[in-house]
């Protein structure tokens, strides 16, 4: 999967394209967890970003890509209303696998530890 493609998928609701992002227990992962519980990626909210100093790591600042999720439900009329809940995920150049990225929700996710589905029951 290119980070382009999951850019687009976040604009555009492609759960598809959004199954390699981790939530631990869900088969599907990011994509399986938003469809157990009803939720899309906030269109308006949701992007993915690349630069030199993207990634926040324990030693300081380093290259690679955000994928930051802000999750939303989607009301009867269409509109996306936000869950206050936003999952940030980094991805470092060759890396083959995505990490919390300063993300308390995406580090919960990643351990599959239950307090991010706790947000939604």
């Amino acid at each position: 999967m290119k980070i382009y493609e999951i850019g687009a998928a976040l604009q555009n609701g492609d759960f598809a394209k959004l199954r390699g992002i981790p939530v631990k227990g869900y088969k599907d992962g990011l994509a399986g967890f938003m469809r157990a519980f009803e939720l899309y990626p906030s269109p308006s909210h949701s992007f993915v970003t690349c630069a030199g100093d993207a990634l926040a790591t324990p030693s300081g600042p380093r290259g690679g890509c955000i994928v930051s999720v802000k999750l939303a439900r989607k009301s009867v009329d269409g509109r996306f209303r936000d869950t206050g809940i936003r999952m940030e995920y980094g991805v470092a150049p060759g890396a083959r696998a995505f990490t919390s990225n300063n993300s308390a929700y995406a580090e919960h996710a990643i351990r599959g530890d239950g307090a991010l589905e706790a947000q939604f029951l």
